[in-house]
Parts: C-alpha cells; structure tokens; sequence
C-alpha cells in the first residue's frame, strides 16, 4: 500500500501534461469567444468532480473499477469496462503520436515517424506491464525530478522581457464572453488526473487526501499560464498558426548561464518523460480493466483443482487417522502424507506458474492490437487530422468522467443497500 503523496502525484501529472493533449490550442482557439471564461467555470466543474469522486472512491478501499463493478450484471459491467478502456487507450495513444509530431517537428526532422514511435511502443508496452505500484514509484521519480525544470521553465518565461503584456491584456478584455462546450472541455482535462483511481486505488489503504483546496488554486494558475502566456510570445493573432504553441514559446527562450542555452531541449527533454509515465499509466489502465473480463474464467477454472486438493487432503487425512493404532502403520502414513503433501505443493507451483505463463501471454494479446491501432495512427495521421483525434478526444472525455462518476455512486448506492 502506498500513502496518499501519490494521489497528488496522478493529478498533477495530468495537469503538465495538458500542452501534449492539445489544451492550448483549444484555448487560444477560443480566445475572443469566452476561452477565459471558461477556465473559471472549468475549475469549478473540475474540482467538483474531482472531490465528489475521491470521496466516492474512498468507499472502496484496495478495490478497482473492476471489483466495485462487481455488483453490476455483466450486462452493463462489461459495456462500461470497454467504453473506459478505449477512453484511457486513447488517451495514452493521442500522447504518443502527439509527442512523435513534436519530435519530428522541432528536434530531428529527418528522423522517420515510424522508427520513432516503434521506440516509444517498445518502452510503452514493457511498462505498462508491471505492478501498479512499481508505476506509482516511478511516477514519484519522474515528478521530483521534472517538477523543478518545469518550474524554472515557467519562470523564465513569466519574466522575458519579450512577453507581450499588452497582448494578454487585450485577451484578458473577452473575459465576460461566454464560453463553449468545447474550451471548457479543454480546461478541464488538467484535473482529470483522479479518474486513474480506477485502477491505482488498489494501492491506497485508505484514501483521505488533505489540503484538497491547492487542487483548484494550481489548477487555476497553471489553466492561465497554460492559455495566456504563448499569446505574450506570439500575439493575438499569430499564435492561432502554432500548433504546439508551448513548444513554440520555449524555443523562444534563452538560458544564457544554464548548461544548454536553448530552454527548446530542456523544455523537450522534460515532457518526453513527462509524456512516457502519461502514457504507461492510462495503457496500465486499459489493460487492467480488459483483462478483468477474463477474472471469472480464470476462477472458474481453479475452483475444481482447489476441490480435487481439499479431497486429497480430506482422505489422506482420514488414512493417517485410521492407520494409528501401530507404530509401523502410523510411519507408513507418514511418509505417505509427506509424500502427498509435497506432490500437492509441486502441482500447486506448476498451476501459479501455468496462471503467470497465460497471464502474461493474455497481457500481450491485449496489446497488440494496441500497438497495431497507435502504428496506424502515426503512420497515416498527418498533423491535422492528429489535431482533430485530440480535440475529439478532449470533447469525449468530460461525458466519460461524467458517467465514471455516476457509475460509481450506484455502485455504492446499491452495496450500501445491500448492507
């Protein structure tokens, strides 16, 4: 069990890594129709869902989405598992493919697309793999240390003389336009960093985060800088050209004393990892939650071997106890017994490694065709339908947390019935 540093660490994750999924552009999209209204309402939105699933989840202490499904019929169990498993599949991919497109774009635009997101499938794939704590773990690693270079990167770019406060002021004047759907389902993807408790919260013991209110303070702040400061660097109108428009302003930066002078590399080198861990943690998800399917196969299976050994226990058992009336007999049994219970103790070794040896073939067959879709997702997606995939995603996303969010309480409303 892991303490409860990490649930800040799932949203905060989310929260930087909003530049990868598109965010900005969906803002400064919107920027004179109601895109700063909407990071207002968005952390109102945002927070509340976020508080109202914690609670909810904290009702279900070491259990997955899986487990507190578990009082649905397969029926509508098996339908809400899938349509959260491609959401989180997704997810990681639009990453991945997005963090592809930056590479060729602004650090080696020689390299092939498909050599480079085969080397980040291959990294991907094997993580997504392990124990939910050991991603929790390196989760914690990845946020000690990037935390600080995104940290200096923001400062720097706060205090540039090159910034263009009138720029953000002239913004700042549309903040009374009302918002659309679509920049409030942008903003609020920073704090949907919580939804991943679907699987991780099988690593809490308990789940009673404190300080929850620095959750909408950061969120706010960091939703602002998100939208306002690549329109300092680039102007009212020309930042409606850059695609990754953060990518764009950091490559506008200069560290005279750092150790590299383009802020570009250390800005690169930061979100590469950043956007790695992103992508293990959401396809770790999917992965559970696909593999749930099979759970009640797999029990049914063992459920005659743990019989065939509770009668073998049973009678050899009964044969010790009837052959105790000589001193010979009662070795003979003795042996006998240690004998079986060696013979059950191998087939009991030979079925846990059999379960290991078809759990992980079945992991692999899952995914495959994950690997397969986001190579085909590099390969024949140019950089505008990429764009459109993310935005699709990002207006998806907020229905699928709505209905997470519902599923679960009556979940809870139905075990707390039962009781």
């Amino acid at each position: 069990m892991v303490k409860e540093r990490y649930y800040y660490y799932l949203y905060l994750i989310n929260a930087l890594i909003n530049i990868i999924n598109f965010v900005p552009r969906v803002l400064t999209g919107n920027r004179f129709e109601g895109a700063l209204m909407s990071i207002f309402v968005s952390v109102v939105i945002g927070s509340t869902l976020l508080i109202i699933f914690t609670k909810l989840i904290s009702r279900f202490p070491g259990e997955g989405l899986p487990q507190i499904y578990a009082d649905f019929p397969r029926v509508v169990s098996i339908p809400l598992l899938s349509i959260f498993a491609i959401l989180w599949y997704v997810s990681g991919a639009v990453t991945l493919v997005s963090f592809v497109d930056i590479t060729l774009r602004y650090i080696s635009p020689d390299l092939s697309p498909l050599y480079a997101i085969i080397g980040y499938l291959v990294l991907v794939t094997l993580c997504s793999r392990l124990t939910t704590e050991s991603i929790l773990y390196a989760l914690e690693i990845t946020i000690i240390i990037n935390v600080p270079l995104v940290t200096y990167i923001l400062i720097k770019a706060l205090f540039n003389p090159y910034l263009s406060w009138d720029a953000v002021m002239e913004v700042i004047t549309h903040l009374w336009t009302m918002p659309k759907y679509s920049s409030i389902a942008g903003a609020t993807f920073i704090f949907t960093g919580y939804v991943n408790l679907a699987i991780f919260n099988r690593a809490f013991h308990s789940m009673k985060p404190r300080h929850l209110w620095l959750i909408p303070v950061s969120g706010l702040m960091i939703l602002l800088i998100t939208f306002l400061v690549p329109i300092g660097y680039h102007g009212t109108i020309g930042v409606e050209h850059q695609v990754y428009s953060w990518f764009s302003t950091a490559d506008s930066i200069r560290s005279e004393f750092f150790v590299v002078e383009r802020v570009l590399f250390i800005f690169y080198f930061t979100y590469l990892s950043l956007s790695l861990v992103t992508a293990v943690i959401h396809w770790h998800i999917a992965l559970e939650l696909i593999k749930s399917f099979f759970e009640k196969k797999d029990k049914k299976k063992s459920n005659p071997s743990s019989g065939s050994s509770s009668m073998n226990s049973s009678s050899s058992s009964s044969s010790s106890s009837n052959s105790s009336d000589s001193s010979n007999s009662t070795k003979s049994s003795n042996s006998s017994k240690s004998n079986k219970s060696n013979k059950s103790n191998k087939s009991n070794k030979s079925n846990k490694s059999s379960r290991d040896r078809t759990t992980s073939n079945r992991d692999w067959w899952i995914l495959a065709p994950m690997v397969l879709a986001t190579l085909g997702m590099g390969i024949f997606l140019d950089q505008i339908k990429l764009e459109l995939v993310g935005q699709w995603f990002l207006y998806v996303r907020l229905p699928g947390e709505l209905l997470l969010v519902a599923s679960v309480f009556a979940a809870y409303w139905r075990r707390k019935k039962r009781a």
